[in-house]
């Protein structure tokens, strides 16, 4: 299972709007480490994508945590009436 590729696409924005519903009195509640570890028992990541409105503030917060996990950040801006982008 070594010689698997694996890639990793993220709607984050929807990540980090479940986490933050779901444990609302934690700080920052959405953890990389159990997805990248389920990730990484199919084979090798080699592509770490996660897409969001970067401009908006619950997802904001986790950048610095993508970009230490390798992950490209893709920008999707709003693209509905009730504040959902193209994710």
């Amino acid at each position: 299972m070594e010689d698997n590729n694996v890639a990793i696409y993220l709607d984050f924005e929807n990540l980090a709007i479940s986490a933050e519903q779901t444990y609302p009195s934690h700080e920052k509640p959405l953890f990389l480490r159990p997805i990248l570890d389920y990730a990484t028992s199919f084979g090798n990541i080699c592509i770490k994508k996660s897409y969001a409105d970067w401009s908006q503030e619950i997802v904001r917060q986790y950048e610095r945590k993508l970009v230490k996990h390798g992950f490209e950040m893709r920008h999707l801006p709003q693209t509905s009436f009730q504040g959902k982008n193209g994710v």
